[in-house]
């Protein structure tokens, strides 16, 4: 993988967009990004100790070189250890894995960097693709203070009576709305307004 390719496979990794990356390593926008996607820089060793410092798991010799995986850590399956992984959709099924005793994980999933989760879950769907693409498996968080405050910009799952889905929240037209916008940009999946008072669960 070149640098391009690199910085492409660790943005997907972070969920996050460009911008949004940037910021959080202390960059005032995505342009360090951006010369490196057209070719015009590289990745530095200045820029791989930010990343390092923020993302402990990725391996800083591959991100300069491309050398070894892009984690530190491995992924490993087992009967008892790291989180469990239920084999249903979180568009059908999902609810019965909070509201019936008797529903068991199929396994645990030991990965390090997402052992504090709550669950991981099938994804169905493509409005998320090619970030998250259909039969994907994802980790979920249950954030019980998002009506106080929520990060726009990041991706959430959501759940309501009728529905459930993977989508980017941002800001709503009005002050008890949410903005749903989906990472495909096709003309199948457009942005849709949700009152927050609809929903009963974010993740």
């Amino acid at each position: 993988m070149n640098d391009k390719e690199r910085l492409k496979a660790l943005i997907e990794y972070s969920g996050k967009r460009i911008n949004t990356f940037a910021v959080e390593l202390g960059f005032p926008n995505g342009n360090v990004f951006y010369n490196i996607k057209s070719g015009r820089n590289g990745i530095s060793a200045i820029l791989t100790k930010k990343i390092a410092e923020a993302y402990p798991e990725i391996n800083s010799n591959w991100l300069l070189t491309g050398k070894g995986e892009m984690l530190l850590n491995s992924t490993s399956v087992s009967n008892t250890k790291g989180t469990p992984y239920y084999d249903v959709d979180f568009i059908g099924g999902f609810d019965a894995i909070f509201n019936e005793q008797s529903v068991k994980p199929n396994f645990y999933i030991n990965f390090t960097p997402f052992n504090d989760v709550d669950c991981w879950v099938n994804f169905t769907g493509k409005s998320m693709s090619p970030l998250i693409t259909n039969g994907d498996i994802v980790a979920l968080k249950k954030i019980d203070n998002w009506r106080e405050f929520i990060p726009y910009g990041e991706i959430y799952a959501i759940v309501t009576e009728q529905f459930r889905t993977v989508t980017i929240i941002t800001q709503g037209y009005q002050d008890d709305t949410f903005t749903l916008m989906p990472y495909n940009k096709s003309e199948e999946f457009r942005p849709q307004q949700i009152p927050t008072k609809l929903i009963k669960g974010l993740f």
